[in-house]
């Protein structure tokens, strides 16, 4: 009896944390390992695609039948009642032909019967009413949903099956092994990568002996006590203790790193990655798209001076490619559809013929309009990644029980009745 009350004693000194991956908050995970996250707010499919791309994402793919209904359910859960919204599908890049914003060409559809709008300037549509897809409008308003890839933990403290004792920033692990002498314990434990366990406080003391604490106040200390858990001798009284509602493990701050290999852009929130090997523009921007990113946009004279520096130490031709495109009116986008409201165009440009896409040159960083299916270098844009620690909520009891005289302390975030 008294290494199972010992055990009990352990679960609740200690919490366990696990390593993991989670969903950005209210999004949630589909059958392929992504997330999705319904927006019921009215947009077009470029401010969209910038809100969901703000956020870590991109607007949602779909590469079979089931993440075409799970999308659905998706958008009912967040009580979309529009006639249709928006996914990530678009006739904007490739021509004319429809891909998603990786320039993946679909491998799925899902289309409604009819004629199909295979011209530049149409975007993808799911039906709420039964999950089928429409060609509209880029520029139309609708409710949309966004994809994100899990978002990684911080590495547990401990091994699995540990117990991690936060005040003493250690790990235990608790073995009810009935009879042993101590060297088959400590080589048990050698085995595993540890070693038998060391006291080096009243605390730790307590925690392994199995006894039991209690305090003193009419002998005028605050000093803890250990005495057999059976001997009610002089005990007049008791405190209770439960986990406080809604608090959680306190866990490390949000921290935003940029991806391995990548540059940190200048403290404005992006990072950068060079690419030697020319590409096409289309082929280029794939490429950065499928790492998680897009080809480098710029919207202030300081981020073109900063990228026509990064390009000069890493390139070797006189121009790269930059993110943005040529519209079938003749006007230019950036890929992760920030306003182009800032320009830099050389003397002469941009060229009046359509089709063209962006490039600076490395020499004076202004900007030439070149074919798309030339080859070049280019830089891929990142924003920076999100790395947290999941933390565990744990209920309080005290409020469901419903008793006024238990009472909070901030400090350590439990609940007590005395």
């Amino acid at each position: 009896m008294q290494s199972f009350l010992l055990v009990l004693l352990a679960f609740s000194l200690f919490h366990s944390i696990q390593s993991e991956s989670k969903c950005p908050e209210g999004s949630f995970q589909g059958v392929n390992g992504k997330c999705y996250k319904g927006i019921n707010q009215l947009k077009t499919w470029h401010q969209a695609e910038v809100d969901c791309y703000l956020t870590g994402g991109h607007l949602a793919s779909v590469t079979d039948t089931f993440t075409n209904a799970f999308i659905s359910s998706v958008a009912k859960n967040v009580s979309i009642t529009a006639a249709d919204y928006w996914l990530g599908g678009t006739s904007n890049y490739v021509n004319g032909s429809w891909a998603w914003s990786n320039f993946d060409q679909f491998k799925y559809t899902n289309w409604i019967k009819g004629p199909l709008n295979n011209t530049i300037g149409y975007c993808l549509s799911q039906l709420t009413s039964n999950t089928l897809w429409a060609s509209e409008s880029c520029a139309n308003e609708k409710p949309y949903v966004c994809e994100y890839s899990q978002i990684p933990c911080a590495p547990a403290p401990c091994p699995p099956g540990w117990f991690y004792a936060n005040a003493l920033q250690k790990c235990y692990l608790y073995q009810n092994s009935g009879a042993i002498t101590w060297n088959d314990a400590l080589t048990y434990c050698q085995n595993i990568n540890s070693s038998l366990a060391s006291i080096h406080s009243l605390g730790e003391n307590i925690m392994m002996s199995g006894g039991c604490v209690y305090l003193a106040p009419a002998l005028g200390t605050s000093n803890w006590h250990v005495r057999a858990c059976n001997n009610q001798t002089g005990m007049n009284g008791f405190i209770c203790e439960v986990a406080a509602q809604n608090q959680t493990v306190t866990a490390p701050p949000n921290v935003f790193v940029c991806p391995n290999g990548t540059t940190n852009g200048n403290a404005n929130g992006k990072c950068y990655q060079t690419f030697d090997q020319p590409n096409t523009w289309y082929q280029a921007e794939a490429n950065c798209y499928a790492s998680g990113g897009h080809l480098a946009s710029i919207t202030d004279p300081t981020m073109n001076t900063y990228l026509a520096g990064l390009a000069s130490g890493n390139f070797h031709s006189d121009d790269y490619w930059l993110g943005a495109a040529q519209y079938f009116d003749g006007s230019y986008s950036w890929m992760d559809d920030y306003s182009f409201n800032y320009t830099f165009w050389a003397p002469g440009q941009p060229s009046n013929s359509t089709g063209y896409c962006l490039t600076q040159s490395i020499d004076d960083g202004a900007w030439i309009a070149s074919d798309c299916t030339m080859t070049k270098p280019y830089i891929c844009e990142y924003i920076q990644a999100l790395q947290a620690r999941c933390p565990a909520t744990i209920p309080c009891q005290a409020d469901l029980l419903g008793i006024s005289t238990w009472l909070f302390s901030d400090s350590t975030e439990k609940c007590y009745l005395v």
